[in-house]
């Protein structure tokens, strides 16, 4: 009752006077099919996106027959549930992702104590230290009603000419294929965390490649510091079901990861010489370079205004000053005593 599909459907509900929100498949030959549509729905005030195939959006109606567009107006039976789906989905993504970083960066003021806040992995490169440090959060993790997200970075730093140098160094001793665009991998945290995850809930591995066609990022924090960033990120996802990845055995394992890596390789190749992943069409989903580029300015100038009042505060306030102090060093105290990590475990038990 709510949804409305096809171009002529959808176009007549427009003119009635039907509110709602238009959802287009970007997959349509000719395009004149629905070139009128983003118009006609400027015309009503009526908000549209795009999605990039019409099988994806039968299916989402729970049809099989491929959908050119679609106009699902109010029912607000589901407004309840989408209130609750959205405080789920959508507003938690960022809190149930944790990352793996090196230690040092959790005393970073502002931006590491942020992390600790969000329970972030934060490793010595000790095994001997990291080991019981990383058993005890990641059971916390696998063994939540929460669906929490593991960010890992298995070779364990920065991609740079100095750390390619030893890269490549050790795969030689190790008699391991060289790899021209990646370091290799360190394995031993890797297997870690997927046995560990496997004692709560392990349902999937997502490996992601990110290319850079023009700027690379390879000077870690000087970049973010230096203003230099890329113009691009290209990534290539792909999901591995938990029950194909190799399980009591730590050999099988390794070589698993090793695999990976190797494919991984032959990906940044193509891409590096083709300015693509190689990917069929089905796979391929759009690029809004001018809507990314569209945000920079807006985000740049909030941010220095932000800035702005901040430091004009701290001059002509002594209020400011006071509570900026207290909490600095409140915050220092307990990012020293290792009391700001954690929280939410914390809290939980």
């Amino acid at each position: 009752k709510c949804i409305r599909r096809g171009v002529k459907d959808v176009a007549k509900a427009i003119r009635k006077g039907e509110k709602g929100f238009v959802v287009i498949a970007g997959d349509i030959s000719p395009i004149d099919v629905i070139s009128h549509l983003p118009v006609l729905c400027e015309e009503h005030k009526i908000p549209y996106c795009y999605v990039p195939a019409r099988l994806d959006l039968g299916q989402a109606i729970g049809s099989n027959t491929p959908c050119s567009t679609i106009l699902i107006t109010k029912n607000d039976e589901y407004k309840e549930k989408y209130k609750q789906w959205y405080q789920r989905r959508v507003r938690g993504v960022s809190a149930l992702l944790k990352i793996i970083l090196r230690g040092d960066l959790k005393h970073i003021p502002g931006f590491g104590w942020s992390m600790q806040f969000g329970s972030f992995f934060f490793l010595s490169r000790k095994w001997a230290n990291d080991e019981k440090y990383m058993t005890e959060k990641i059971s916390f993790l696998a063994n939540s009603d929460d669906n929490y997200k593991l960010l890992v970075f298995p070779e364990g730093t920065d991609f740079e000419p100095k750390t390619k140098a030893k890269s490549d160094k050790y795969a030689e001793k190790e008699g391991w294929p060289y790899l021209e665009y990646l370091l290799h991998p360190r394995s031993t945290g890797f297997m870690h965390c997927v046995k560990e995850y496997r004692k709560g809930k392990l349902d999937s591995i997502y490996d992601i490649t990110m290319a850079y066609p023009k700027t690379l990022p390879h000077r870690g924090e000087m970049d973010l510091i230096s203003g230099r960033f890329p113009e691009e990120i290209h990534t290539n996802i792909k999901r591995y079901d938990a029950a194909d990845v190799p399980r009591d055995n730590d050999i099988a394992l390794e070589g698993w990861l090793r695999d990976r890596w190797y494919e991984k390789e032959k990906l940044l190749k193509t891409f590096y010489e083709k300015g693509e992943f190689p990917v069929s069409d089905s796979q391929k989903r759009p690029y809004f370079s001018d809507s990314a580029n569209s945000f920079r300015w807006p985000i740049f100038l909030i941010w220095n205004a932000a800035l702005f009042l901040i430091l004009y505060l701290l001059i002509i306030s002594p209020a400011t000053r006071s509570y900026f102090l207290f909490a600095n060093v409140t915050l220092f105290l307990l990012s020293s005593t290792g009391l700001l990590e954690d929280l939410d475990r914390r809290c939980e038990k």
